[in-house]
């Protein structure tokens, strides 16, 4: 069965918006490996993902409709607020005096 062109092949298990809360100066993540001995220093798109993970076969072809929906209705909204914890005070912790939540 030939492969379905345009599909969403690289399906991140390990969201990048979730990584990006990670990233150092640089955008990059720091990945220890269990397979490797030093951890490696790497971009949020190369960590995390599988090829085709959320790619079906519905009546024998291929969609990937699990990824667009993650996409849309999960991760938009988990970045969304993420964005809006990390600019909330913590309990206890407020805000510096005119900083912006």
């Amino acid at each position: 069965m030939p492969a379905q062109t345009g599909l969403t092949r690289k399906n991140h298990f390990l969201p990048k918006c979730y990584q990006e809360g990670f990233t150092d100066s640089s955008g990059r993540v720091w990945v220890k490996f269990a397979n490797c001995e030093n951890a490696k220093h790497l971009n949020p798109r190369s960590v995390g993902w599988e090829r085709n993970l959320y790619v079906r076969y519905k009546g024998g072809i291929e969609d990937d409709k699990f990824d667009k929906f993650f996409a849309e209705y999960v991760e938009d909204s988990f970045a969304l607020f993420c964005l809006r914890l990390m600019k909330t005070p913590a309990a206890g912790h407020p805000l510096p005096r005119g900083a912006d939540p």
